[in-house]
């Protein structure tokens, strides 16, 4: 019913996230239930491991990566360090791949002699149950090291 609120865990056990959401019959949007609060759901890689594709691939370790639990609108941060090991105009990229990695959902950064960076990108995309958002990486030169990796989803309004 309209108002109405319910909260969704990933885990009744042991949650990693726990979201608010409230039911608004009024909506024009397909996704009635906006969300009102809670922690998004995060994965990381720490790992330090080296890239050399030059179109968007999986590194020794994947990802990270998240299964969306329910379709709708949700906010995806991604976030990374690279080391061009000193090389000038290595360009790395990081990109999220929900069903492949494409420029418009990717971040190319790097500084002029290839030293540490941290960048991070932000999508509002509308996804459905079952999708798996993963980290993928490219580079233009070089075999640096991606390393503190991490990938938020954050719920706006599901079904």
């Amino acid at each position: 019913v309209d108002g109405q609120e319910a909260v969704f865990v990933d885990s009744v056990a042991n949650p990693s996230y726990s979201w608010r959401f409230r039911y608004n019959a009024g909506s024009s949007s397909p996704y009635k239930w906006e969300c009102i609060g809670g922690a998004p759901a995060v994965s990381a890689v720490i790992t330090s491991e080296p890239c050399s594709s030059t179109s968007f691939a999986d590194i020794a370790t994947v990802g990270p990566q998240i299964v969306v639990p329910r379709s709708g609108e949700y906010v995806i941060e991604a976030a990374a360090a690279y080391h061009g090991n000193g090389a000038p105009a290595t360009l790395p990229s990081f990109g999220v791949r929900i069903a492949a990695a494409v420029a418009n959902d990717a971040r190319t950064y790097g500084s002029p002699t290839g030293l540490e960076d941290m960048s991070s990108l932000l999508i509002k995309r509308a996804l459905v149950i079952g999708d798996t958002i993963k980290m993928q990486y490219r580079v233009a030169a070089n075999t640096g090291p991606f390393w503190n990796r991490n990938l938020t989803l954050t719920p706006v309004r599901v079904s």
